[in-house]
């Protein structure tokens, strides 16, 4: 819906959703708890332009932990 309308309510509700689920793969990747804040901050601000790359192909969940998994290791 956030990807049609911009509207700021429906990117908190997904920020609320997902983003202990983020910051916890982050922290087991990284075992740095600040580094993992940061980069879950990071990742939810790219979501906002790339949203639009969901296909419903799988579930979202799979597809952010996909996006997370390759942000981390990009850096």
């Amino acid at each position: 819906m956030f990807v049609r309308t911009k509207q700021n309510f429906y990117f908190e509700e997904l920020y609320r959703r997902q983003s202990q689920r983020v910051f916890r793969q982050y922290l087991f990747i990284l075992k740095d708890r600040d580094k993992a804040e940061d980069f879950t901050q990071d990742i939810f601000l790219k979501l906002t332009s790339k949203l639009y790359l969901f296909h419903f192909e799988s579930r979202f969940v799979t597809w952010l932990f996909r996006v997370t998994s390759n942000h981390c290791f990009e850096y």
